[in-house]
């Protein structure tokens, strides 16, 4: 009697780990109530697994197969009925779940650890080993995981199910019999090996999909910089015509006004026309689109910080630099430039100048900042610290990396006080 309370509470057990799991997995649409009934009732087809009166040690591969799907099938029908998620979605996480709980099942039983527990206790702290299996695993899928099931995801959880289904009955066979033939051994070992093989392969097709994913994201923020760089163009060459349109008509205002002796209304007019060509001398004109535009881009955040920002940028010569490395280098700096800024005290210091000279077949350029507080340099770049968070070690270790790329080169200068110069040297293109 005992141990059928123990295989029942074993059986209510999983059930609540499988619900607590499938919460990863959120409806698309609202589920009745009466489905999700059904749903949690649907769970006892799994009981005649641990109750059956004839049960014996699964010595067979194909017995264990049997489990292993029957409990799968289960968790599908849970699924589809709980979730109402595709068919696809619902067979992937049931046998995800299913082998996440075999292979804390296998654990369990290697022979140093295996014993059939007999009192209830005992059988309560072995369940509770699956606790933090199921949560940390439940904690690092994120639902949107599974919107999109690729080949390479199946293929591994099938190599995965193939290594999981072989050990567990090797394990079986080696508890109840205390024998393992070299045939089990050696098919195990070349199971395992096949498995290492399927993660290396999927962890690269992972890491290769991940890489194209961040190269359409670049390729997505470069295309914004230039489409922004030709709105602001249009915008303000089409405000610089209407003012030429209208100048004749400005000039016979000022001078009735100056005629007259209005000299505050000739200031505050001169200075509504002044505003007016404010977005065209805001441009930034590199000679590369691209550059226009993140330029362009930055120096109006900086506007917006109450940050003043002188740029005299040449960058015609070089034609090498990828759209990207182009983001990378002068993205990073002006985000540097600009929260350095941020920290200084409000006045006349806040203010970004950017120069551009040429000799030597190779092009300089000084993005020069102030900052306050003291400077430490580590390796040529400056130390973040807490104090001086704002210096962005980690963009700066990007930006010596993209200009070494190119044969070019980055340092800094702090000769003048309070002053943070970083200076990038690119070669000249042929």
């Amino acid at each position: 009697m005992n141990t059928l309370y123990i295989h029942l509470f074993n059986f209510l057990f999983q059930c609540v780990l499988c619900i607590l799991f499938f919460r990863v997995l959120q409806p698309q649409r609202p589920v009745p109530v009466w489905r999700q009934v059904v749903a949690v009732l649907s769970l006892g087809i799994m009981l005649p697994l641990f109750i059956s009166v004839n049960y014996v040690p699964p010595y067979n591969i194909m017995d264990t197969m049997y489990r292993f799907f029957y409990r799968a099938g289960v968790y599908v029908i849970y699924l589809k009925l709980s979730k109402d998620c595709p068919i696809k979605v619902a067979v992937y996480v049931a046998l995800l779940f299913t082998s996440i709980y075999t292979a804390s099942q296998a654990v369990l039983q290697v022979p140093v650890f295996f014993d059939e527990p007999t009192e209830f206790g005992e059988n309560l702290l072995r369940n509770i080993v699956y606790i933090p299996v199921i949560y940390g695993c439940y904690k690092l899928l994120p639902p949107e995981r599974f919107l999109r099931i690729t080949r390479s995801r199946w293929f591994l959880l099938s190599v995965v199910i193939i290594c999981l289904l072989y050990t567990k009955n090797s394990l079986f066979v080696l508890n109840y019999t205390g024998t393992l033939s070299p045939d089990y051994l050696s098919v195990a070992l070349i199971l395992l090996h096949l498995f290492l093989l399927g993660f290396i392969l999927a962890f690269e097709r992972y890491a290769y999909s991940t890489h194209l994913l961040e190269q359409n994201r670049m390729q997505e923020i470069v295309n914004g910089y230039r489409m922004r760089n030709l709105k602001t163009r249009q915008e303000a060459q089409a405000d610089l015509r209407a003012l030429h349109h209208d100048m004749k008509h400005h000039l016979l205002a000022i001078q009735k006004l100056a005629q007259e002796g209005a000299q505050e209304q000739i200031v505050e007019y001169t200075g509504q026309l002044l505003h007016r060509s404010h977005d065209y001398e805001r441009l930034v004109q590199t000679g590369n689109d691209l550059l226009d535009g993140l330029m362009s881009q930055k120096c109006q955040e900086a506007m917006e910080e109450d940050v003043s920002v002188d740029v005299q940028l040449d960058f015609r010569r070089v034609h090498d630099v990828s759209d990207v490395d182009i983001c990378t280098v002068f993205g990073n700096a002006m985000d540097n430039a600009i929260e350095a800024c941020r920290n200084v005290t409000p006045g006349s210091k806040r203010k970004i100048v950017i120069r551009t000279g040429e000799g030597g077949g190779q092009v300089f350029i000084s993005i020069s900042n102030p900052y306050e507080g003291n400077l430490t340099l580590k390796n040529g770049l400056p130390v973040t610290t807490k104090a001086q968070a704002y210096l962005h070690g980690f963009g700066l270790h990007n930006i010596r990396r993209t200009m070494e790329r190119y044969g070019g080169t980055l340092n800094v200068d702090t000769s003048e006080e309070g002053r943070f110069t970083l200076n990038l040297i690119f070669p000249l293109s042929e």
